[in-house]
């Protein structure tokens, strides 16, 4: 299957990641550098990707259900060549609660599950859980060049299955990692009024992963075989994501994130085990990256709710998988 039918398969069928409401209101001034503005205040629901600038108010909640559903149809090998491979059908309903504790910290939690179906072969089970406070730093300034400025921390604990794997689907039946992982994200975020009757907003996430060794045995996220034995040392990883909103009215929007990831060696010390046909395993692997696009659309019902559907996809990678990913979302701030 290629690509491009993935593309156009989420986009007719979408089914998200990870938007979310915008949660400030304001006075949108009537004009800013001689332009007439349009007599509106926009509510963006985020793009699918990025991380919201902007802390959930005190006292308030945020939920955020939402459905992912990932196509694996390739690899890309250590010359970014893209090669074929079985697909993997994987749906992964996910939810976001946050609540803020004051104006300046709020807590989000992340709970998830995952089912997947590779050659007739389907499992369902849950994933690692996520904690993560948000520390407000700057709130935008509409009339400078001021940005909201945030500092995120994530936590993930290791909840999900990564290790004693059937033979059939190996990894793809992985649902955790099997690692604390370690988040920290600085995020910014500006919108801006210059085109008149459509404001439209920037927003840029800047982030670094540490992961924690874990042992493994058996066939595990990280492949191995039969006997494996030992400790593998993820690599950290590294990311950036620039996303944009723009309003075409107070109810609809158009957003696209640029995502990149970058991660490091994962090494691994022990006995690797043997494959079906006897030979060594491999456990870790060499650095990876990925280059991937989310398009979507947003639908907002009021100010603190709405929808967004979209798909995000792999554009170039290297020594990783090759995806594409319907995806839809409610988002509801009460």
């Amino acid at each position: 299957m290629s690509l491009w039918r993935l593309v156009l398969l989420g986009m007719v069928v979408p089914t998200l990641l990870m938007g979310a409401v915008r949660k400030t209101t304001g006075h949108v001034p009537d004009e800013v550098d001689g332009v007439i503005k349009p007599d509106f205040q926009p509510f963006f629901t985020g793009t699918l990707l990025q991380l919201d600038a902007v802390n959930v108010p005190p006292r308030r909640f945020y939920v955020q259900p939402y459905g992912w559903a990932p196509i694996e149809y390739g690899q890309y090998a250590n010359s970014y060549k893209l090669q074929n491979a079985t697909d993997i059908y994987t749906f992964i309903p996910f939810v976001q609660l946050e609540t803020g504790i004051f104006s300046w910290l709020d807590v989000t939690a992340y709970i998830q599950a995952q089912y997947f179906n590779v050659s007739g072969y389907s499992a369902f089970s849950f994933g690692d859980f996520s904690i993560a406070p948000g520390f407000q730093i700057l709130l935008e300034d509409r009339y400078t060049a001021q940005p909201d400025l945030r500092l995120y921390i994530q936590q993930t604990i290791p909840t999900g299955k990564y290790q004693n794997l059937a033979e059939i689907t190996e990894r793809s039946q992985a649902t955790g990692a099997g690692t604390y992982q370690t988040l920290i994200a600085i995020v910014m975020q500006k919108t801006f009024y210059n085109i008149p009757y459509h404001p439209y907003e920037l927003n840029l996430n800047l982030g670094y992963t540490y992961q924690t060794k874990t042992r493994v045995s058996n066939r595990n996220f990280y492949g191995g075989g039969e006997g494996t034995d030992g400790v593998v040392d993820p690599g950290n990883s590294y990311l950036v994501n620039l996303s944009g909103e723009i309003a075409f009215d107070p109810t609809y929007a158009f957003a696209l994130d640029i995502n990149f990831v970058y991660q490091n060696t994962t090494t691994f010390k022990g006995n690797p085990g043997v494959t079906p046909t006897g030979e060594v395993a491999t456990v870790g692997g060499p650095p990876s990256l990925t280059l991937s696009l989310a398009p979507a659309f947003e639908v907002m019902f009021d100010a603190n709710s709405g929808v967004i559907f979209g798909v995000w996809f792999s554009v170039l990678g290297h020594n990783n998988t090759a995806y594409a990913t319907p995806t839809l979302s409610y988002t509801y701030l009460f």
